[in-house]
């Protein structure tokens, strides 16, 4: 009898899949590499057209210039490029993206004409760098998906399939004691530096660290970076916990860890982890992802505000950090999220003396301190010659992947880092893409812990993806958090088995 149950529920499964897969003759047009690479062709012209016209009405029609509009482009297309290796409902890592892309980069580019008000070099090489770059990215964004698709990788589909055992019992288990060590170490961190930054005095020099609060901060810095570094990468579980089991402890835990993050001032952490489950919540039901990515672009919009809004107030002691004083909500929103601006004086002070750092610093965020070659020293360096990095208030510089490519190694290194950023994210993308296909197929509807592994699949995709595309500016935080998260999900669990091809019918009499 068993025998028959196993084969009835395999024969069940294996049909919901074929109707997963087959059932739409677009997805399976969508597969070929040559028609992807043409809709992204397209769409990338339209847009260009439009953001084009945008520019053109910006500016009055006097003078009207292309390159904004093709910096623009490319900075928006290398952000959400995994698009061309899954253009799905569940693509959430996208639609985050270019969620945040509408702020940081249409705002400033074109409807304040940034790109206006910097030196003609400058310009011109990033666009040339970042229309490289992004060309680059979406070449190897399909050649990854297409390794994806194999035959082969559908062992490594398998393997990372959650059993539905340890979705019940193991990884909760886990998560409650990772996150109660987190927020007790947290606090501890607190209790030894004698502040807590976002009530101290200076806000943003507590942030960071720096002046008067460097020396509270070097004893507890480990345990600090650790325990809000678990917490970022564990909030979108709490969050999932508090809302689908409702036991008090996990309702505790995940407002603990949203106010030991803010207090932290790490507002987009804080925020990131929440957006992402409430996103896989959504594609779970297949309804209402066009008002999630609305409500994406609010909190982006809002986020990026608010430090102008609380200076405003005289909240804190917020007007410390503000170094300009916009004139209007454009113009808070593009100085609460500056990284457009940022670039372009980064590049101009290297521009002055530019010397190349030879793929050093695509390895020296791994060296806790004030390593010279990490990232965001060497990049604070670049801008302030001769200064004390320590003493500025600030975490370094947000670059995109050609730039930082282009500064250590030329032209090959923007071409270089563009190719490898597609080859690992179209990889992962189409990888994780067939994984939760399976998994909500599979298990959605006949178990109700189903949507949790589906939630848990993507987060280890999240966190993969963090630490694994960001290969060129590598921090040893996402690697703690990568290693985090995945020891949580996978510890244990026997890869080896799951390379076998009877392992679903076996762990569904498991399961049973």
């Amino acid at each position: 009898m068993p025998r028959v149950a196993c084969f009835m529920s395999e024969g069940t499964r294996t049909s919901r899949q074929r109707v997963f897969h087959n059932g739409s003759t677009l997805a399976q047009r969508l597969q070929s590499p040559w028609l992807r690479l043409a809709a992204t062709v397209l769409i990338c012209l339209v847009l260009l057209g439009i953001f084009f016209l945008v520019e053109l009405l910006a500016n009055g029609g006097a003078d009207a210039d292309l390159r904004p509009a093709l910096l623009c482009l490319s900075l928006l297309g290398i952000s959400a490029v995994s698009y061309v290796a899954w253009p799905s409902r569940w693509n959430i890592l996208a639609h985050t993206q270019l969620a945040f892309g509408i702020v940081a980069y249409i705002i400033p580019l074109l409807l304040l004409g940034g790109g206006r008000s910097v030196p003609e070099a400058s310009l011109t090489l990033y666009t040339s760098i970042m229309v490289v770059g992004f060309g680059f990215s979406v070449l190897g964004t399909i050649i990854g998906s297409q390794i994806a698709a194999h035959p082969r990788n559908s062992r490594v589909i398998t393997a990372v399939l959650i059993p539905s055992t340890r979705v019940r019992h193991d990884i909760p288990r886990r998560v409650v004691w990772v996150a109660l060590v987190s927020v007790i170490g947290l606090l501890t961190a607190f209790l030894v530096m004698g502040f807590v930054p976002a009530l101290a005095a200076d806000p943003f020099a507590a942030k960071f660290f720096r002046g008067a609060y460097a020396a509270s901060y070097a004893p507890v810095a480990p345990l600090y970076r650790g325990t809000t570094s678990a917490l970022t990468v564990l909030l979108p579980l709490l969050t999932m916990y508090a809302i689908w089991r409702r036991r008090p402890l996990w309702i505790v835990l995940f407002l603990t860890a949203v106010a030991l993050l803010l207090l932290t001032l790490q507002r987009e952490p804080a925020v990131s982890g929440i957006l992402l489950f409430i996103g896989v919540l959504v594609a779970l039901r297949s309804r209402g992802m066009l008002l999630y990515f609305l409500g994406i672009v609010a909190v982006y919009f809002a986020g990026s505000a608010s430090y102008f809004v609380f200076a405003a107030l005289g909240i804190a002691n917020f007007s410390a950090g503000v170094t300009t004083n916009p004139v209007g909500l454009l113009e808070s929103v593009a100085a609460g999220a500056p990284d457009v601006a940022d670039q372009f004086i980064f590049l101009d002070s290297w521009l002055r003396n530019p010397v190349f750092a030879h793929g050093l610093t695509f390895m020296g965020g791994l060296v806790p301190g004030n390593f010279q070659w990490n990232p965001s020293v060497w990049s604070l360096a670049v801008t302030n010659p001769g200064a004390d990095v320590t003493a500025i208030n600030s975490g370094g510089f947000r670059l995109p992947g050609p730039l930082w490519g282009y500064v250590n190694l030329g032209w090959a290194g923007a071409a270089g880092v563009g190719l490898l950023f597609g080859l690992i994210t179209g990889y992962l993308a189409r990888t994780v893409s067939v994984s939760i296909a399976r998994q909500t197929a599979l298990l959605v509807g006949e178990n109700k812990h189903g949507r949790e592994s589906a939630v848990l699949t993507f987060i280890v995709y999240a966190a993969l993806v963090d630490c694994l595309t960001q290969f060129y500016a590598l921090s040893y935080v996402t690697v703690i958090q990568t290693g985090v998260i995945v020891a949580i999900v996978y510890i244990g669990h026997n890869l080896r088995l799951q390379l076998r091809r009877p392992f679903l019918a076996k762990s569904s009499v498991r399961n049973a």
